[in-house]
């Protein structure tokens, strides 16, 4: 027994039995966080590609555009579908005024790890425009995931 002290008096208290943990009780706790640990693999993937392509698009229409936008005011022209985008980064031959490198050649990776695509003319985008995307998920081009600036 243990006395335990409560105001001016004592009380007795029965000391707790140790607890027995069975075996049974382990394979519970074990498939317990196996399915917690599945649950939230699950989750995570399935938002994972909508919060990168949330982020390719941010990246596409913000920074991409702010710095595609900066060489063309120096240069006069967006660069051509061959200077591509490392024309952002090195200065490409026979382009006058140019003030880069105007991004990173990291920044030029998508959430995929893969380059950003890039085109000008554009297809899609407006006349006179670019057309810059990200493969997606699935790392090819011209497929339905693809994350484009149009």
């Amino acid at each position: 027994m243990i006395k335990a002290k409560t105001y001016s008096r004592s009380v007795a208290v029965a000391a707790a039995a140790p607890a027995r943990f069975r075996f049974e009780d382990l394979v519970i706790v074990l498939v317990v966080v196996a399915i917690g640990l599945f649950a939230v693999k699950h989750f995570m993937s399935a938002g994972g590609d909508a919060a990168l392509e949330s982020q390719a698009k941010s990246y596409l229409k913000t920074d991409l555009a702010a710095a595609l936008t900066s060489y063309k005011n120096d240069t006069g022209s967006y660069p051509n579908s061959r200077q591509g985008l490392k024309a952002l980064v090195e200065q490409p031959d026979n382009v006058p005024n140019w003030k880069g490198p105007y991004v990173s050649a990291e920044a030029l990776k998508d959430p995929w790890n893969m380059s950003y695509q890039y085109s000008f003319p554009g297809r899609h985008s407006a006349v006179g425009q670019y057309d810059a995307w990200s493969m997606g998920p699935d790392k090819m081009s011209a497929t339905a995931d693809d994350v484009g600036n149009w």
